[in-house]
């Protein structure tokens, strides 16, 4: 399989889908305060396979930078902290859940920011060039869809169950059996 590069870089896109307790918590102010190696652990893997895929398809000398979508605003920030520019998020942005109880509340306009950012994010992730997703995220298979390019996305489990088996460069999710996962769309 040949990777597509734009001018000579590589472009891994991860997608780390913490889940709505996770966004809750921070929204709240209620998240735990950890150091970034700690707020990784649970989805080191999705790193640990970008890494795998830059080793297979990435050119000596070539550049690669890791596009990073999550709805955990420690994640980005952890991961912003540990992989410095090699990795491009937006790490101020506190996700907001479009759930009816959120659009109610909504007086200072945080839900119509948050939505335009989400429609950014995912158009932005659509132009990487290899896409490392979370299996149960409908955001993350998006993105991968939009990017018109088949054989590119690797799904991985959001605990980490088996993810060597499924990051392995030259088996790719097949967008067929990508499109049976139920992601909640």
């Amino acid at each position: 399989m040949s990777v597509c590069m734009s001018v000579g870089v590589l472009r891994i896109g991860i997608q780390v889908r913490s889940g709505d307790k996770v966004i809750e918590a921070e929204a709240n102010g209620t998240a735990q305060q950890r150091a970034p190696q700690d707020v990784l652990k649970s989805s080191s893997h999705f790193f640990k396979c970008a890494e795998r895929l830059e080793a297979a398809f990435a050119a000596p000398g070539q550049n690669v930078i890791w596009f990073l979508n999550s709805d955990s605003q420690a994640v980005r920030q952890a991961a912003k902290a540990v992989y410095g520019d090699k990795l491009l998020t937006d790490d101020s942005l506190q996700t907001v859940h479009p759930e009816r109880r959120v659009i109610k509340q909504d007086a200072e306009g945080k839900l119509k920011w948050a939505l335009q950012h989400a429609l950014g994010s995912i158009l932005t992730f659509s132009m990487t060039d290899l896409q490392v997703i979370t299996q149960t995220s409908g955001f993350g298979r998006t993105g991968a869809w939009l990017a018109e390019r088949r054989d590119r996305m690797y799904e991985l489990h959001p605990d980490g169950a088996k993810w060597s088996g499924m990051c392995n460069p030259k088996k790719p999710k097949q967008p067929a059996v990508s499109s049976k996962t139920n992601s909640g769309i």
